[in-house]
């Protein structure tokens, strides 16, 4: 599928894991990611391999919880921004300006 008004190219930037922790921890690792921004879910236990936890831990610097309704549990940290560039998100997510509609 084509991605490109969501901001996914070229279409190699696109990674599609099977919905294993192994596999996709092993595909953060493989692009170098250093930050994560992760769906804030109640966690469940996984297995991993020690060399794959291994190079997460030395590489990723932060991970960010994120929410739908803008609001997590417990949260430590909150981001704000101005009008503006609340409205240039909103303009970006603004579906009848899709090419693909």
């Amino acid at each position: 599928m084509n991605h490109s008004w969501m901001d996914i190219w070229p279409p190699h930037k696109e990674v599609v894991v099977e919905d294993d922790p192994e596999q996709i921890l092993e595909a953060i690792n493989d692009r170098g990611i250093t930050r994560l921004l992760v769906e804030d879910i109640s966690p469940s236990s996984a297995t991993f391999l020690r060399e794959t936890i291994s190079s997460a831990q030395h590489r990723i610097v932060s991970a960010l919880a994120n929410s739908p309704t803008g609001r997590v549990d417990q949260a430590d940290i909150t981001v704000i921004s101005c009008s503006a560039a609340e409205e240039n998100v909103l303009d970006s997510l603004d579906l009848r300006s899709c090419p693909m509609n």
